[in-house]
């Protein structure tokens, strides 16, 4: 029988992280047999924390991108956990710029293989390609998502249009249709770059209380996630992080109403429908 283990990770300051993480590949070693691959490990760190390679034993590759393109001269120094790159600007755009080129790719394909079935192209665009982006638009900031937000934007107008056979932009009342739910008599094509403030705030909103102690229905403490003193105080200030969605325009002023009975959604970041 053999074991295998993947995605492990560390977080804290330098100083528990050096210190946690021989006491981990020791425990892999002595319990499940397992030798932790430190060419296949990064780390990555801020830029002004006490820690290098030669501090973790064994050693571990600072996280950067190789072969980056000949106009980028800064570093792009990160990693990327569940498929969400962290790291600094140039590591987070070029990995962003990687996703839409398979993205863009897969739905080009999808909707030449069903050319002659403009009914089921439009329920792919509708039901699956615009989606496609929604986990990066919930987990990266939206100082980074804009770019990717216009290319699927752009691409969902592009595809649309070929389904329909005409320009629906310029038709009267066109993106407002194209935008509206199907139930309500419009095509369900959302506009990306509008939901991504929504989509990555309401994120934060229903991670936070999850990172802090809590208390369970018996009245017990269970700890939080990530139960840092800085996080604990997030949760326990009132309205904050209702102030921080207001900040990023996530949420207007007056909060989230329903227009014309419809109340939507990318995946769970709550939205206003426009008419």
């Amino acid at each position: 029988m053999s074991s295998i283990a993947d995605d492990i990770n560390l977080y804290g300051n330098a100083t528990a992280v050096i210190a946690a993480f021989p006491q981990l590949t020791s425990l892999l070693l002595s319990e499940l047999g397992l030798t932790v691959q430190p060419t296949k490990s990064a780390y990555a760190t801020h830029p002004n924390a006490a820690i290098a390679a030669g501090a973790l034993t064994p050693p571990v590759p600072l996280g950067q991108r190789e072969q980056l393109p000949a106009s980028t001269a800064l570093p792009a120094l990160g990693i990327v956990h569940g498929g969400v790159p962290i790291g600094d600007d140039v590591f987070i755009r070029l990995h962003l710029d990687d996703v839409w080129k398979k993205v863009e790719a897969d739905a080009r394909r999808i909707h030449n293989t069903l050319r002659d079935h403009p009914q089921h192209r439009h329920q792919m665009l509708t039901l699956s390609t615009q989606h496609t982006i929604d986990y990066w638009l919930q987990h990266v900031h939206p100082d980074h998502t804009l770019e990717i937000a216009q290319r699927m934007d752009a691409l969902i107008t592009e595809l649309s249009n070929d389904i329909a056979g005409i320009d629906i932009d310029a038709v009267p009342l066109g993106p407002e249709r194209k935008q509206l739910p199907m139930r309500l008599g419009g095509l369900g094509l959302r506009a990306r770059v509008q939901l991504r403030n929504a989509a990555y705030a309401s994120t934060v909103a229903k991670v936070i209380p999850l990172l802090a102690p809590s208390l369970n229905n018996a009245g017990q403490t269970v700890p939080g996630y990530y139960a840092t003193p800085h996080i604990t105080q997030l949760t326990h200030r009132r309205g904050l992080v209702r102030q921080w969605l207001l900040q990023l325009g996530a949420i207007p002023r007056f909060g989230l109403r329903r227009r014309h009975g419809c109340t939507c959604s990318v995946g769970r970041a709550p939205s206003v429908c426009s008419p």
